[in-house]
């Protein structure tokens, strides 16, 4: 019977699984996101691109922007610096 109730489980979960991949594919931010990464692969490969270079190009632009919205924090608010 242990068989027969492994089966049986591992058969539900499947279903779970299924039903859970078919919302995904109906979703419309996924989709979004998929059609995004389509063109960016698609770019990227006809620049002779990885993406290891846009990430390279990317992150310090990221961290510029993120040190910029740091200094932007108004007096009175917690900060991670020390003074002292």
């Amino acid at each position: 019977m242990s068989k027969l109730r492994d089966y049986r489980d591992a058969e539900r979960a499947l279903d779970k699984n299924l039903q859970r991949l078919e919302d995904l594919k109906n979703n419309p931010e996924l989709i979004k996101e998929l059609e995004f990464e389509k063109r960016l692969m698609t770019l990227l490969k006809r620049y002779s691109k990885r993406t290891e270079d846009l990430l390279a190009f990317v992150k310090p632009a990221l961290g510029a922007s993120l040190q910029a919205q740091e200094n932007r924090r108004p007096y009175g608010k917690a900060s991670s610096k020390k003074t002292g």
